[in-house]
This record gives structure tokens, C-alpha cells and sequence, in this order.
């Protein structure tokens, strides 16, 4: 895996410069240091299924020795996120104005009707203190419940493709953690990449959990709002939640909920709008405006649920919901780990170039064209 190798250790003497050195200076091998590629990916890839230092110990098992510590494998992967990152910016920017023009409605019930869904959500995992354990160890690894004291927030896009697989893609980052190539870019950058060829307007559908910040960014991305639809999933959820504590009771709420939900799986907006003004008694004022704020600004996405989903076609972002837990979630929320942008952001680069399928040209690119000749 490392490819030690046992040999004497010969010197060579340098007649320019006088200098006297191995055989590995005087070729200009392992000038990125002594690490080879092979021993690099692996650690890398399992760093996105377990602890830097599970990987650490699980390395000596193979080996016998400690090749690396938990902070040089963390080194690494932050190091190939950057490398990764600046790959993406090196493409070409691409404007809203530079794609393919947009539906303003799509047939969203025809059956036949083709779209272009793209998913889009936010995840968030404990952040480190600003100060460290004393034994020195990251945070990312060893850190307790309370040893943060904010969030780190990753925003994870999915696009459909042609042959109906879905693209993920995330923000990269520069060697301080910080973004140097945006979301919204590389969404644009795959839409062009993908559908830059077609002549016909595309039917871009978004399916998304309704937060402001994601309605924003799918607006900026194509320059206008496509097609929106509010995730059936937390429709219904806010909906149990806001009439937990506006129902007088338990008994009112389960008499009330049946027929607000079978109304909202209908797309019957105004009809529940009216039910909660005059059919049900408030225990919580602030709660009942709340709701009806919130359905009166999401009108136009509550849709005919059960009308879409007799098409075959989705109505919720649980694709979407499991995308982020791929991406983050399952390697980044586990109890008592806290985590700096830049290591978060870093892991998660890494996974969407694997869910992709193309982590074996990112480190073996050499091969992969070989192969493919």
C-alpha cells in the first residue's frame, strides 16, 4: 500500500551545486512527500466512514507500524478537497443568462411530460469552539456535546441527468476553508455541461423542503424561479407540529388534522385557510398566524399531491433527504463530534466526487484514460 521498500541509503554528489543527494532528490521522485497515491486514497476513502483516528489504528493493523497520525490523514483530505476545489473553479464561469431558457409552468400532472428535477437542501453539524482540547487533539474526532458553540451549515444540490441518475454537487473550498466556488456556480456549471445542448425550453422542477435560503438559491441560479414544488413531507410535518400547539387539545387536534391533511394532499389551500378561521378554536394566537402565514406564502407550491403522485412522479425530496445524509450526515452527526468549516466541507467534496463515481479518476486519472481508449 505505502510501497516501503528496505535499501541502503546511497548518496550522489550534485557537481553544480555541490550538494550531496539521495537517489529519490536526484530524480525529483515523491516531490509532494513520501506518500504513495495508493496509501492516500485509502485513507481518504475511509475517512468518510469512520474517525481519523479509527482510520489511523485501522492503517497499523495492515501495516504494522504507524504510517500516519489522525492529523496528517485530516491534512490529506482537506488537501485533496482543495485540489478538487480548484479543479472546479478552472471551469468556466457560467451566468444564468448563459443557460438554456427556462419553462415558466410545467405540466407537472402530465404523466408524459418530461422534467429536469433538481433537489436542493441544508445540513448542518455541530461547530468546534474556537479553542481546542488540550490534548491536542481535533475536535472533529474527540470533541464533546458541549464543545460547540455554533453550526456549520453545507447547502447539498441534486441534479437529474439525461439518463435519469443524479448528479451531487456541493461548494469548494480554498485552503482557508473558505468558499471559492459557490453552489449556485457548479449547478449551473452541470445544467450547462448536461442540457447546454438542447434547443427547447427546459422543464426545470424544484423540489425543496421550503426554506427561504434554498428558494433563493435555485432563483439565482436559473435568474428567474422555475417550477417549485413544497416537499409533501414537510408540508405534513409542519403542519403536526403548528397544530400540536394551536389545537385546544389533544382531542381537537385529532379531530382536525384528517381534514386539514386530506385538504392540503388535494391542494385545496383556500379551503384550509378558511377551515382555520372558522372551525377552529386557538389555544396558541401567534401559532395560528404562523400557519396561516406560512400556507398563505407557499401557496403557489402546495400543489395536487395526490393528483402527481397518480403520474408516477415524485412529490417529495426523500431522494434529496437521503443525498444530504450520504453527503454529511452519516460520517458528520454522530454523538459528541464537533467539526471547523473547512473540515466539514472538505469530507463532504470528497464524497460527492465518490457518489458521482469518479473517485477513481480522481486518483488514477492517467489509468482511467488508458482504459477508456
Amino acid at each position: 500500500m505505502h510501497g516501503k521498500v528496505d535499501v541502503e541509503v546511497q548518496r550522489f554528489l550534485d557537481r553544480e551545486t555541490g550538494n550531496r543527494l539521495n537517489y529519490f532528490e536526484l530524480t525529483g521522485q515523491f516531490a509532494d512527500g513520501y506518500l504513495t497515491a495508493s496509501l492516500q486514497e485509502w485513507s481518504a476513502y475511509y475517512s468518510n466512514r469512520m474517525s481519523y483516528e479509527e482510520v489511523m489504528w485501522l492503517l497499523e493493523r495492515l501495516n504494522g507500524e504507524r504510517l500516519l497520525s489522525d492529523q496528517r490523514i485530516e491534512q490529506l483530505v482537506i488537501e485533496k478537497a482543495v485540489e478538487i476545489s480548484a479543479q472546479w473553479v478552472s471551469v468556466e464561469e457560467v451566468s444564468a443568462e448563459a443557460l438554456p431558457a427556462i419553462n415558466p409552468e410545467v405540466a407537472i400532472y402530465e404523466a408524459e411530460e418530461p422534467e429536469i428535477r433538481l433537489f436542493e437542501d441544508g445540513i448542518g453539524v455541530k461547530g468546534q469552539k474556537s479553542t481546542r482540547q488540550h490534548s491536542g487533539k481535533p475536535a472533529a474526532d474527540l470533541g464533546s456535546a458541549g464543545a460547540s458553540t455554533s453550526r456549520v451549515i453545507s447547502d447539498v444540490a441534486l441534479l437529474e441527468c439525461r439518463d435519469g441518475h443524479h448528479q451531487y454537487l456541493c461548494e469548494g473550498i480554498d485552503a482557508q476553508g473558505q468558499c471559492c466556488v459557490s453552489l449556485e456556480q457548479r449547478v449551473r456549471q452541470a445544467v450547462q455541461a448536461e442540457y447546454g445542448d438542447q434547443p427547447d425550453r427546459l422543464n426545470v422542477v424544484a423540489i425543496s423542503d421550503g426554506a427561504s435560503h434554498i428558494r433563493q438559491s435555485v432563483q439565482e441560479i436559473f435568474g428567474q424561479m422555475p417550477t417549485v414544488i413544497l416537499d409533501w413531507y414537510h408540508l405534513r410535518k409542519k403542519t403536526r407540529e403548528l397544530m400540536s400547539m394551536i389545537a385546544m387539545n389533544k382531542t381537537d387536534k385529532e379531530r382536525h388534522l384528517p381534514h386539514i391533511l386530506s385538504q392540503l394532499w388535494s391542494g385545496a389551500v383556500d379551503s384550509v385557510l378558511d377551515y382555520l378561521r372558522t372551525q377552529v378554536q386557538v389555544r396558541n394566537a401567534a401559532k395560528h398566524e404562523e400557519f396561516i402565514g406560512y400556507l398563505e406564502k407557499h401557496r403557489h407550491e402546495i400543489i395536487d399531491y395526490e393528483k402527481r403522485q397518480n403520474t408516477g412522479k415524485p412529490v417529495g425530496s426523500g431522494r434529496m433527504e437521503k443525498g444530504v445524509d450520504q453527503v454529511i450526515g452519516h460520517r458528520q452527526k454522530k454523538k459528541g463530534m464537533a467539526w471547523s468549516a473547512k473540515g466539514s466541507k472538505a469530507l463532504a467534496i470528497l464524497k460527492v466526487v465518490e457518489l458521482n463515481g469518479l473517485w477513481q479518476q480522481l486518483w488514477w486519472p492517467k489509468q482511467q484514460l488508458e482504459a477508456a481508449a
